[in-house]
This record gives structure tokens, C-alpha cells and sequence, in this order.
């Protein structure tokens, strides 16, 4: 397994899990193309929204795609793409942004991602969840009501969190 598509798995079970938009804040060389395709594509002729939003102005060129179901958005203010997701309600989100904030260290980003829409999307999807910034003293998991986290051996960790699915009938198996 490629090590930044360890990702993958849990973020095509939450898809296939859901109905509604799919959403991603930061662009990946795996992740985008498969939303796109995921989302644009479906067997009952239903085309599934979806999003991408981006920080970097060199990413965001070398991953555009165009897709009339797809929306690609360079940002430059996590509080506007806030905002955007309050109204869109993803069903999805997946959470993988520079690891680096504007104070130059942890995921600032990230943390208000989780924080500001814990309510509002059904099932996050967080990479890199191995790094000690999600696991400190500000939990960032307090508040989930059903949260799992996929360790692949020597590989990136995803977390999936959610306050209204059950991560255990979605996953088929108890969770520890």
C-alpha cells in the first residue's frame, strides 16, 4: 500500500455508507480523483456533489479536475470554507489539510474543522491521526459519539468520527 493512500479504505466506506455531498479540505493525489470518480459516477444515473477545497495555490493546479458534479475551490480562510460547509452539510468529510497552520506548527485547521462542524456532517474522515496533536490534552474526539481509527502496520492512521452513524453497523464488526 502506498503510504498517502492508506486513507483510501475508510474514506470509500464512509462514501458508500452515506447519500449526501462528499467533501474534501486538501487536495490529494489519491483522494481527489477517487471522489470525483466515486461521486460522478453511479449506477441509478444519480450524480453525488462534491467538493474540494485547497490552500495551496501550486496543489490546487496540479490536482484540478473538472467534473460537472465536482466543485474544486482554492481558499485562503478556513473560517469562509467554514462557512461553505455549514451550508452544503457533507455526509462526508474528509480532513487531510497542510499539517502545518499559520503558526507554523500542528493542525490548526484541522482542529477547527472538527471542532466547528462535529454536529454538521455525518461521518468525518481524518488522515494522519497518528501524530501526538490528536491525541494531547485538547482531545479532539471528546463530543464523537462513535469514533474508529484504521492503524495500518508502519502506515498514516484515519480516524473516522460521527455523532449520528453508527460507525459499528457501517463497519460490520464491535469496536474496541
Amino acid at each position: 500500500m502506498n503510504p498517502w493512500s492508506s486513507h483510501l479504505g475508510p474514506l470509500m466506506l464512509a462514501v458508500a455508507s452515506t447519500k449526501g455531498p462528499v467533501v474534501e479540505v486538501g487536495a490529494g493525489v489519491f483522494s481527489t480523483g477517487t471522489i470525483v470518480l466515486s461521486c460522478g459516477t453511479s449506477c441509478n444515473g444519480v450524480n453525488r456533489e462534491s467538493w474540494t477545497f485547497e490552500q495551496d495555490i501550486k496543489w490546487f493546479k496540479t490536482l484540478y479536475v473538472k467534473h460537472p458534479s465536482h466543485q474544486f475551490v482554492l481558499y485562503h480562510d478556513i473560517t469562509k470554507v467554514i462557512e461553505m460547509l455549514r451550508t452544503i452539510r457533507p455526509a462526508v468529510l474528509l480532513i487531510d489539510c497542510d499539517k502545518v497552520g499559520p503558526e507554523g506548527v500542528g493542525y490548526p485547521d484541522r482542529k477547527r474543522l472538527i471542532q466547528e462542524l462535529h454536529n454538521a456532517v455525518e461521518v468525518f474522515v481524518i488522515h494522519d491521526t497518528e501524530d501526538v496533536a490528536f491525541h494531547g490534552p485538547e482531545n479532539l474526539w471528546d463530543g464523537f459519539a462513535h469514533i474508529w481509527t484504521f492503524k495500518p502496520q508502519d502506515l498514516p492512521w484515519t480516524t473516522l468520527a460521527s455523532n449520528s452513524m453508527d460507525l459499528e453497523s457501517m463497519l460490520g464488526k464491535p469496536l474496541r
